[in-house]
């Protein structure tokens, strides 16, 4: 199997377990990032965005942060 398709099967595997975990997975806290300290959680520049709309009109985000350090 080629490295390109491994990759996509890593990905494609990961955002099946993210959104997995939004629609069956329980919290036990919520994790609040402020305007002014995004950059430190690579939310200034993410990774990837997942934008989520349900079937009542609701939505969610995941923004996946950026673990390389900003410059």
């Amino acid at each position: 199997m080629r490295v390109t398709q491994c990759v996509i099967n890593y990905v494609y595997l990961l955002i099946s377990f993210l959104l997995n975990l939004l629609v069956e997975g329980k919290r036990d806290r919520e994790f609040k990032t402020y305007r002014n300290k995004i950059q430190e959680y690579g939310l200034d520049k993410p990774l990837a965005s997942i934008d989520i709309k349900l079937k009542g009109q609701k939505t969610h985000q995941l923004i996946l942060g950026n673990k390389e350090k900003q410059q």
